[in-house]
């Protein structure tokens, strides 16, 4: 009924990531950074979309109210 060889894979992989917290663990050299991908772009269309939404609906200035 058991599949055998998903048995002896989960075996591996439960030794292997208990092995990893040991101190004596192989370490290696974590990911690169990556360059940001939506520096200016993104900036660029924010603006865009803010002025045509404001041209497709202007927004009244209201006035601040003081607390009395």
């Amino acid at each position: 009924m058991f599949d055998l060889t998903s048995m002896i894979l989960a075996g591996k992989a439960t030794e292997r990531h208990q092995m990893s917290a040991r101190p004596t663990a192989p370490t290696g050299p974590g990911p690169q950074p990556r360059r940001p991908r939506a520096g200016t772009g993104r900036v660029r269309l924010a603006t865009m979309l803010r002025r045509l939404a404001d041209r497709v609906e202007p927004r009244a200035v209201q006035p601040c109210q003081t607390a009395s």
